[in-house]
């Protein structure tokens, strides 16, 4: 088997490892801080505070990705994240006094954040050095999706069986011992000497040649291209993560049968879009699709909201549909998004464009599930959506106008 295909393998056997960790461990914390505090406010504590951390120190972990070598950062930060597993299982152990406890495992959520968060971005930087043509790292972001909606799939069930027999120690340990599973992955990725030359020819700062003579215009053109417009995406998708499982459970009144085919439905969506790329890996990934993967995304969402509203269809057909045709469509998002940040910066501006990109989203995503969440309790669900709906359109729209500006022919027209 050559090199780059034993690299696919080892990349997505981590990826889905990883993914089935991250869920199984999401899973267990949640519900192990809900259970004991019986507080909300402890529990979106534990949830915020990793992303503005992460938001703080996002100079000092752009520094360490550019100093140290991708392969080194990668192996630190999950073995360090396995290190963290195993002392929350600790702390839930031997730590009697709950005050103390949820200090120390919303310290250590922090600290797991941040390293998960490094390992994120390395992982992303990593692909340019593990494949050898730009339809290989788009054939790797495509079956990372797909591998990631059969992780969506399996670990929720899994997890929600194995808390119910194991006690909160031995659970979080199974989860460092998947980390410790996904090192072993890692360590054996092959990685290049040489990263693959994309299409179009890159200059010193990590930006096109051909877009402008003018460096400040070119900053503040790809920081709307690659950081603010997926932020404001992000916003969208907190609505919407937030708004379906409470429209469902508590204003539908849908069963747990109903809300879980739902589930399923999105991680089919992400499989169908996933198997569609793969099938099309000579297509090039326009940037000018982004922008209308966007205003598809946009458009769902309102269909959506005015079919509620409008009572079109019975509301557990309208949200069964928007589950797989939104989930198709954001796999396409997600992929195009990883392909040409990759292709049109340098292995040192991606450090800089990548930490950006991860502690913008989870930061405003962490703001906006709190703001979304308000929202929701005391405005009609249809307008939070329509708002939604409203919110991912214009920035479709203002995507594309970038795009008018920069005159250039790379991966747009």
């Amino acid at each position: 088997m050559k090199i780059k295909n034993k690299n696919i393998l080892w990349a997505l056997s981590a990826c889905f490892f990883g993914s089935f960790e991250g869920q199984f461990l999401s899973f267990g914390i949640g519900l192990i801080i809900l259970l004991k505090s019986r507080s909300a406010l402890i529990f979106g504590i534990s949830q915020f505070l990793g992303p503005v951390v992460c938001f703080i120190f996002t100079k000092q972990m752009k520094n360490i990705l550019e100093k140290y070598k991708v392969s080194s950062i990668l192996k630190l930060s999950l073995f360090s994240t396995t290190i963290i597993s195993l002392l929350i299982g600790f702390s839930l152990w031997i730590i009697s006094n709950q005050n103390f406890l949820f200090l120390m495992v919303i310290l250590l959520l922090t600290l797991n954040a941040i390293f998960n968060q490094m390992f994120s971005v390395s992982y992303n930087i990593s692909c340019k050095f593990l494949v050898s043509s730009e339809a290989e790292v788009k054939r790797l972001k495509s079956l990372e999706e797909v591998v990631g909606a059969i992780a969506l799939i399996i670990s929720p069930l899994l997890a929600a069986t194995l808390f119910t027999i194991l006690n909160s120690t031995v659970y979080i340990i199974l989860s460092a011992a998947i980390d410790f599973i996904t090192l072993f992955m890692v360590s054996r990725l092959v990685f290049f000497n040489k990263e693959y030359e994309p299409d179009t020819e890159i200059n010193d700062s990590g930006s096109l040649l051909n877009t402008t003579k003018n460096n400040d215009f070119i900053v503040r053109r790809q920081t709307s291209l690659f950081i603010i417009v997926p932020t404001i995406i992000s916003i969208g998708f907190s609505s919407i993560n937030v708004g379906l499982p409470f429209i469902q459970i508590d204003k539908l009144s849908l069963s747990a049968f109903q809300y879980a085919f739902t589930k399923v439905l999105w991680a089919v969506g992400m499989l169908i879009s996933g198997v569609f790329l793969i099938k099309n890996l000579k297509k090039e990934s326009k940037l000018a699709d982004f922008a209308k993967s966007i205003l598809i995304m946009g458009a769902i969402v309102m269909l959506f909201s005015v079919s509620l509203l409008m009572k079109f269809f019975p509301p557990f057909l309208s949200i069964s549909l928007f589950n797989l045709f939104f989930a198709i469509i954001i796999v396409r998002y997600r992929v195009i998004l990883s392909v040409n940040t990759l292709n049109n910066f340098s292995e040192s501006a991606l450090n800089n464009i990548l930490t950006k990109q991860k502690n913008y989203d989870q930061l405003f995503r962490a703001v906006s599930v709190m703001l979304f969440g308000y929202l929701y309790d005391r405005v009609p669900f249809t307008d939070v959506f329509l708002l939604t709906a409203v919110l991912m359109i214009i920035a479709g729209l203002f995507y594309m106008k970038i795009l008018d500006l920069r005159h250039d022919s790379y991966k747009v027209y």
